[in-house]
């Protein structure tokens, strides 16, 4: 059977999803990670962007035409290094009041997911009075997205699977 019948057959008979006002977002990016003396920061490429190839050799020179570029975005005033990076990010949004909220980076969408669910997805507060699991939308959408990952071989989206949803796993025989 695949997972992501499975998940569908255990949704229908033990679940209850709750309708949210924000949502999940899980995207690959280009992003600029850069070290800085506020830490690591992660900006999109989208937001600010510069050509490596076009910067001065000298450090100084170089880290105040990073400053220029990134100084909007960026907690840090100094930047110690810098390295264009590609990643998968999940977020929840609440559009029209809360942009977004922390986000899950990570090499692959599954590991994302997996952060969002560890993180952000509540997995303690579930179970109802009826016995059945109430989950919210945007958690639903990421446990069905692993469905799909893990019928695809992903090992990383069925062990999150199985650690959210034991329960789904014990009807298999």
């Amino acid at each position: 059977m695949r997972y992501a019948d499975l998940l569908s057959e255990f949704t229908e008979n033990r679940v209850t999803v709750k309708s949210t006002c924000y949502s999940l977002e899980c995207y690959h990016r280009e992003a600029w990670e850069l070290d800085t003396n506020a830490g690591t920061e992660f900006i999109s490429c989208d937001v600010a962007d510069i050509d490596p190839d076009t910067l001065p050799e000298d450090e100084d020179e170089c880290n105040s035409e990073m400053l220029a570029t990134f100084r909007d975005y960026i907690e840090g005033n100094r930047i110690y290094s810098a390295n264009r990076v590609s990643h998968w990010v999940a977020n929840w949004t609440m559009p029209g009041y809360l942009d977004q909220g922390t986000e899950h980076i990570a090499d692959s969408e599954s590991e994302a997911l997996a952060q969002f669910l560890e993180y952000d997805g509540e997995s303690d507060s579930w179970d109802d009075d009826s016995g059945r699991l109430e989950i919210p939308d945007n958690v639903m959408f990421a446990l069905e997205r692993l469905a799909e990952l893990a019928d695809m071989g992903d090992a990383i989206a069925l062990s999150t699977l199985q650690f959210h949803l034991p329960e789904m796993f014990q009807t298999v025989q």
